[in-house]
């Protein structure tokens, strides 16, 4: 009932405009639409040919298609090494396997056991030596460098330098 009640009001309300004020499609009336239109700017239709187009195809086989010269650089690989194949599990055991077994003397007394909440765990400390001994064969690969092209190496330290203090690189 309300539905032909809302209906009967719209053509009620339709038939109650004056003719020259005819309603559009869209629900604004003629004079305004032409007004709106009167104050955009003109369609100018895209141009039918590319300013950069070949020139003349090289084959006159029509069902050939030329495309513009392309250089495609391919992005280096990221290496994996074994520890990126390993479970979380797996290498917190790994790294504290590998601590164990660099502890000799006294130290292998004192430190092949932890003490939960006081001490960190044998993996932490594992995985913090196993971090160190990435930046001794990081640093070792910048002296060797230094040897051909000290400037270079310099600027590697530097990058190293903050790359381990958490500044963006590039700064000094």
């Amino acid at each position: 009932m309300k539905a032909a009640g809302s209906i009967l009001l719209f053509f009620a309300a339709a038939g109650s405009l004056p003719a020259e004020e005819a309603v559009v499609a869209s629900g604004t009336s003629a004079r305004l639409s032409a007004e709106i239109r009167a104050s955009l700017p003109a369609y100018i239709p895209p141009p039918t040919e590319p300013k950069n187009a070949p020139a003349a195809a090289t084959t006159s086989d029509p069902d050939v298609l030329e495309l513009p010269k392309l250089t495609v650089r391919e992005k280096a690989q990221q290496r994996i090494t074994p520890n990126d194949l390993m479970t979380p599990k797996a290498l917190n055991k790994k790294f504290a396997a590998d601590y164990k077994r660099s502890l000799k003397g006294l130290d292998a007394v004192l430190n092949s056991f932890s003490i939960p909440l006081i001490s960190p765990s044998l993996a932490a400390r594992g995985r913090a030596q196993y971090r160190a001994q990435q930046y001794r064969d990081m640093f070792n690969t910048i002296d060797a460098i230094g040897t051909i092209d000290p400037g270079q190496a310099a600027e590697l330290r530097r990058e190293m330098a903050n790359a381990l203090s958490g500044r963006p690189p590039g700064t000094k």
